[in-house]
């Protein structure tokens, strides 16, 4: 899969009006399963595998606070895919370092958007993109 083609399936994600188990299939191109057992009281999980890596969403069941999903997509090493390439298509980000406690060498490109955000976790020692993640579970966040 090209950078370009992995960037264009994150542009079609985040134009969903909300995360669903269909519209993320779609737009990532692989098929979602729901996953009872890893589910909670506040959300359902449902899981893809696919070229891009394997992806995790997480949909609020109904009465949770948050109103929209969580979205963790952790690519496959395959994909190369660089910091610079991430600026190149979505500008310059807001850096974010992990909690005390996290894991070390880690870094995040965050992109905050209307409902959410979107961040790329990044491993510093190679510079390579390890994950995204689209998190619209917080409808307070900066950008919303």
């Amino acid at each position: 899969m090209a950078v370009t083609d992995l960037f264009d399936r994150i542009e079609r994600l985040l134009a969903l009006e909300q995360l669903s188990v269909k519209g993320v299939g779609e737009a990532l191109q692989l098929f979602m399963l729901e996953d009872e057992g890893l589910a909670d009281r506040y959300f359902s999980v449902a899981l893809g595998v696919g070229e891009l890596g394997e992806v995790e969403l997480r949909l609020p069941k109904e009465g949770a606070r948050p109103k929209d999903g969580l979205l963790i997509a952790a690519l496959d090493q395959a994909l190369e895919v660089r910091s610079t390439e991430v600026e190149r298509r979505f500008g310059p980000p807001r850096l974010e370092v992990p909690e005390p406690g996290g894991e070390p060498g880690i870094v995040y490109h965050r992109y905050p958007r209307p409902g959410g955000a979107l961040s790329f976790e990044i491993k510093q020692a190679t510079d390579r993109v390890v994950s995204v993640i689209i998190d619209r579970t917080d409808l307070t966040q900066e950008g919303g």
